[in-house]
């Protein structure tokens, strides 16, 4: 008959085996995940390279490498977010790669209890640029950080494992991803995009013209990650004119 102290060494043994196979778990989830979008990404991306609709004559193609979106996220960090009223999330480093038609986003920092700031451990939240789009009024583009992978390294910041951060650990990894998403700074991509363009009255020979605007419009049509890059497609269209009002004399 074995000892209590065997039989608690034994379940001890056994729970961290599940934990390690509830992380692999967790990552080839989220690489399962990855692989799934980038698959649908590529082939709607090879067929409108065949049906010559990857980028349409009236659209405008915008450009960013990875260096520059990084450096945008990281001008950002650190940032500290309180996580359902419990924990402190600060996040202090940004990875971006642009692969295979899909934009990762790797923000590692480290998480801590509300109640016990001292007991701490270091999380990876991993997700994709989305919901990019033209700011109305600013003419910006910006986009969203969403969140679909969270990786928490149990243990990694404060050396043995005790029941204070074990507790940390679970109950963290048990957070919603959308509610971290939500968490998440936007990410700006400093290009302006007129909304108008003014013509002032001018008569030149026998050419003339009244003060006036032509208003533009910019929407995105598609966002494409391709050979570390970022390639924001968009729709461009203006009018109608509007003439400006004669002056008063």
């Amino acid at each position: 008959m074995k000892s209590p102290l065997a039989i608690a060494l034994l379940l001890a043994a056994f729970a961290e085996a599940c934990r390690r196979e509830d992380d692999s778990g967790a990552r080839a989830r989220a690489e399962k995940l990855l692989l799934e979008r980038q698959i649908a990404g590529l082939t709607t991306l090879v067929a409108a390279a065949e049906g010559k609709t990857l980028v349409k004559s009236s659209q405008l193609l915008i450009g960013a490498d990875e260096a520059t979106v990084q450096g945008l996220i990281a001008a950002t960090l650190p940032q500290e977010r309180v996580v359902g009223e419990r924990y402190r999330l600060r996040l202090e480093r940004a990875e971006v790669q642009f692969r295979a038609s899909q934009g990762l986003v790797i923000l590692r920092g480290r998480a801590s209890s509300a109640a016990a700031p001292d007991t701490f451990v270091d999380v990876t939240l991993q997700g994709g640029l989305d919901e990019v789009a033209v700011r109305q009024g600013s003419g910006t583009l910006v986009g969203r950080i969403a969140v679909d992978h969270l990786q928490v390294e149990r243990a990694a910041a404060a050396g043995a494992e005790g029941p204070a951060l074990r507790a940390l650990a679970e109950g963290f990894g048990r957070e919603r991803l959308d509610a971290l998403s939500e968490l998440m700074p936007p990410v700006e991509i400093p290009i302006r995009l007129e909304e108008s363009i003014s013509f002032e009255n001018f008569e030149e020979g026998p050419v003339s013209a009244l003060s006036g605007k032509l208003p533009v419009r910019a929407s995105v049509a598609r966002v494409l990650a391709l050979a570390g890059r970022l390639w924001i497609v968009l729709d461009v269209g203006a009018g109608p004119w509007r003439s400006s009002p004669r002056a008063t004399p």
